[in-house]
């Protein structure tokens, strides 16, 4: 796993982390892992905006597996590298006059959908009493049969569980203050011109006590407040 802390002010970092836990109720996690797809919550308040980037590392990079080559680890830097300019990636009005606080980046963490596997597991389980109760009407053949494909139901069950492991995301966050807060009034985002990657940004908008949701592609950057 990559990582890269940049805070301009340490003052202003511990009231970013004190602000950002008070408010990061407002969100429910985005847990679905899709390539194609990316997620950035936004909480605009006090002057203060923060904005919680999530990918799949397959839409940054190409890949999701643990650089090692010399050529992984240099597109890797170059991610890194590019998610450092928060002015370019979170574009708010000149008039508003923010700047970023603090820089938090994550390339490559890892993660598995046990929930997701315990309800296939489960359907999995449910299906086979089905059939074990069936064959029994049927006979000892039958039944010998089914031991067979349930085998192979397993083997495939622990493949699948061994591809969600490898699972990988880039987590990023992102801390501005703005001298002008009432100038606020719409956001843009660079990320899918960044990395071609993203098709689609899931944007959801905490605004004092507005809720917004937005779904942007490569032909729309930009929401309003």
């Amino acid at each position: 796993m990559f990582k890269v802390s940049k805070s301009v002010s340490a003052l202003g970092l511990l009231a970013g982390a004190t602000w950002l836990s008070s408010s990061a109720v407002a969100f429910e996690q985005h847990e679905a892992h899709v390539h194609g797809e990316a997620v950035i919550n936004i909480v605009v308040e006090n002057g203060q905006v923060e904005a919680a980037f999530k990918s799949p590392m397959m839409n940054i990079v190409g890949f999701e597996y643990e650089a090692t080559s010399e050529a992984d680890k240099a597109q890797v830097a170059s991610a890194l590298q590019v998610f450092q300019n928060a002015y370019a990636l979170v574009k708010l009005p000149d008039s508003a006059r923010c700047l970023v606080d603090d820089i938090d980046v994550h390339l490559g963490d890892e993660h598995e959908e046990h929930d997701h596997e315990k309800e296939h597991d489960h359907e999995k389980e449910h299906d086979h009493e089905k059939e074990h109760g069936h064959e029994k009407e049927h006979g000892h053949e039958k039944e010998h049969g089914h031991e067979e494909e349930h085998g192979h139901e397993e083997k495939h069950d622990h493949a699948h569980e061994s591809e969600a492991a490898t699972h990988s995301d880039v987590h990023a966050h992102y801390h501005f203050k703005c001298a002008n807060p009432a100038a606020l009034t719409s956001m843009e985002f660079g990320f899918i011109e960044a990395f071609k990657g993203i098709e689609e940004l899931d944007v959801n908008l905490l605004f004092g006590n507005k809720a917004k949701k937005v779904v942007l592609t490569k032909k729309s950057s930009q929401i309003t407040f």
